[in-house]
């Protein structure tokens, strides 16, 4: 039995792929009437989610064969959007949407959540989702008469391990990993206690990268960071780890909310050229961008 592959779709395939969403998405069409149907797509629109930067377009092959196409991309950090997932009449049925979607998800590890929508009266397409870990939001959307939309959001946020969070001087130590609650508008974060590098003990401090982002509450990158005896170089080195790990979930910069009475950090935030973003009633904002 020939097995599917999900591999990274190009221009050069814009054509194929083109002819096989026609074909999938044409009973669509006639059921919908909708003026924004994958079935009227033209090949410059295709072209244009296949160059779109923060997109990425996979084609589904069966041997030689072209037998579907997938388009997601990123909403904003670590939230995407499955805009399109289309199979072959000749190849549905067999379990390779659900393939797609799963192969397309691995290949985005760093993804704290993903969205999609589908219309309300396609109980398999509906299967496929939900057998792939979506849930339905309970939001409908009305396009036409003939169609509406329903609202799937899949959470799954990995944390990383921290053993490597650990230089000459101090060590991060894992104290706990929260997990995002959508229901109360939470994001994953990691804490941290200090430590001296290589030894049990005493705690210098603590610490807490947030690494998840949300409509409701944009936090990603946002540091909470205190130590009993504040040092600059301390600072400095603690920060430099919390980067690290960010970087790692592709995150471009750190967040740091600095007040005035904390003299030890602002010199670890100047030293390491942080940019002072807006003026807070609790102090100053600063941004730390990360370089790999």
């Amino acid at each position: 039995m020939i097995q599917p592959q999900l591999e990274r779709a190009y221009p050069a395939d814009a054509d194929a792929l083109l002819q096989v969403q026609r074909a999938a998405f044409a009973g669509h069409y006639r059921r919908y009437r909708d003026k924004d149907n994958p079935y009227l797509q033209n090949q410059d629109s295709l072209l244009r989610r296949m160059t779109f930067p923060q997109g990425a377009y996979y084609k589904l092959t069966a041997g030689d064969e072209l037998a579907g196409g997938l388009f997601l991309y990123q909403r904003a950090f670590a939230s995407f959007w499955l805009a399109v997932l289309y199979i072959h009449p000749r190849f549905q049925g067999r379990g390779w949407g659900r393939f797609a979607l799963r192969q397309a998800m691995e290949a985005h590890p760093w993804a704290a959540e993903w969205g999609l929508n589908c219309p309300t009266d396609l109980p398999a397409n509906q299967a496929c989702y939900q057998a792939c870990g979506f849930t339905d939001t309970g939001l409908r959307e009305r396009i036409n008469p003939r169609l509406e939309l329903m609202v799937y959001h899949r959470y799954c946020f990995r944390f990383l391990r921290e053993e490597a969070l650990e230089d000459s001087r101090v060590r991060l130590r894992l104290a706990a990993a929260l997990d995002p609650r959508p229901e109360t508008c939470g994001v994953p974060c990691y804490r941290f206690d200090i430590l001296p590098a290589g030894a049990q003990g005493p705690v210098l401090g603590r610490c807490a990268l947030r690494v998840g982002w949300n409509e409701a509450v944009r936090l990603a990158g946002h540091v909470d960071l205190f130590l009993d005896a504040p040092e600059p170089d301390l600072y400095r080195l603690v920060l430099a780890l919390l980067g690290e790990l960010a970087y790692l979930h592709r995150m471009e910069d750190l967040s740091i909310l600095a007040a005035p009475g904390r003299p030890a950090l602002l010199q670890a935030l100047a030293a390491l050229g942080a940019d002072c973003q807006e003026i807070l009633p609790g102090g100053a904002r600063y941004i730390l961008p990360l370089e790999g």
